[in-house]
């Protein structure tokens, strides 16, 4: 608790809207979120899409879903107007 998880990324690029990206790294590898071993953010599960685009993908909680997307959806991503 009280630990930098992160840093804002200096790539460059267009983006829509705000977001984040999920990552990780173990003993200097990276490892895939959706991978072998998944990764979970309370509760929340990291899923790959079957699109070809890398950055589709969704996080699941029980029976809550929330999808990727450049749009702001209560009923997809959970975020309102």
């Amino acid at each position: 608790a009280g630990e930098r998880i992160g840093h804002p990324s200096c790539e460059g690029g267009f983006a829509p809207a705000a977001h984040t990206h999920v990552a990780r790294k173990y003993n200097g590898e990276w490892i895939n979120a959706a991978g072998v071993t998944p990764f979970m953010l309370s509760g929340w599960q990291v899923n790959e899409s079957d699109s070809p685009n890398e950055y589709d993908g969704f996080l699941v909680n029980g029976s809550q879903r929330r999808e990727a997307c450049d749009c702001k959806s209560p009923g997809k991503n959970g975020v309102q107007w």
